[in-house]
């Protein structure tokens, strides 16, 4: 069927601008997608753990205070251990008294999402005694070695120190964070449809009726720095995209923030006293948990004799009577 050449462009402009409609929404889509999909709760805690366990081998520096490559996590065989997924887990079992205020702080209701959360049955592993080393009478013989490697799996004392050498390795790190280039950025996509207005021909005839629609995409990505000095760098670009029925238009702006305070939080042995305090108490903290190591190594070595001479001493004396 025969069309006017009017008609024709102007479903061929239609089509053409519909095109450079969707293709920067389907991109801003994609682009969401990946940053979602990137920025998880599992990626996050694996980089905590390795940021932490850098640092703290960072400090490892005189051979006296070595300290084991392992996990913060409780060993899956310990009644220690957490059995449930690490990034999204149930609720362990909350006191009475204190599980009020998580329902309702101050005058708030809070309770719509922690009632969609599984509540766990118990806070110890209860499948640790099935791991238990037992022998073919079901009982678990113990030396001198054996006591030890149960003691570090078993002992709560011991898992609470490597948890504060962990807790104070991810403090340092996030004083180290707020001197890092801090990037940031994202993009907003939207689109608005006016009301109808008349389309007049060359002859002043009426020729149809159109709407403007208006399709735009406002970007924006830049990084902030905290200086040594306590002056702080904040640079942005952002960058406005307009397709219109009316015409498209493209503008771009490129601003430079540097701010320096010189009385409070000014210079630099104010600014990073936080920093310095941090990388102290890490190495600290490393030589603390050594020297209890030694001294966990040296109670339970002096129980386990003591239990020995117990039953000796029991032996002697039945063996009297």
């Amino acid at each position: 069927m025969f069309q006017p050449a009017r008609q024709r462009h102007r479903r061929r402009s239609r089509a053409t601008r519909w095109a450079a409609w969707r293709i920067p929404g389907v991109a801003a889509l994609l682009l969401l997608i990946t940053v979602t999909a990137a920025c998880s709760r599992k990626k996050y805690r694996l980089w905590a753990d390795r940021d932490a366990a850098n640092l703290i081998a960072s400090r490892q520096i005189d051979p006296l205070w070595q300290l084991p490559d392992r996990p913060v996590e409780a060993d899956p065989i310990s009644r220690l251990a957490d059995e449930y997924n690490p990034d999204c887990g149930p609720k362990p079992p909350d006191d009475p008294a204190a599980h009020l205020f998580q329902r309702r702080p101050f005058r708030f209701h809070n309770n719509k999402y922690w009632d969609k959360i599984a509540d766990a049955p118990s806070i110890e592993n209860g499948l640790w005694e099935t791991q238990l080393p037992l022998n073919e009478n079901g009982k678990v013989e113990l030396d001198r070695q054996s006591s030890i490697s149960m003691a570090l799996l078993q002992s709560r004392d011991y898992q609470d120190r490597v948890e504060i050498v962990y807790l104070n390795a991810l403090a340092l790190s996030e004083n180290r964070f707020e001197f890092e280039t801090q990037w940031f950025g994202g993009t907003t996509t939207s689109y608005a449809v006016g009301p109808q207005f008349d389309i007049f021909d060359s002859m002043g005839n009426l020729a149809g009726r159109e709407r403007n629609r208006t399709l735009a995409q406002n970007s924006l990505l830049g990084f902030s720095r905290n200086l040594a000095a306590g002056g702080q760098l904040l640079v942005s670009l952002a960058n406005d995209l307009v397709w219109s029925t009316d015409g498209n238009s493209i503008s771009s702006s490129l601003a430079a923030t540097f701010t320096q305070p010189f009385l409070r939080g000014a210079f630099r042995h104010v600014r990073l006293e936080s920093l310095t305090q941090s990388e102290r108490n890490l190495l600290y903290d490393v030589r603390d948990f050594a020297q209890f190591r030694r001294s966990f190594y040296l109670g339970v070595t002096t129980d386990y004799l003591s239990l020995l001479a117990q039953k000796q001493s029991l032996l002697n004396q039945r063996a009297n009577l």
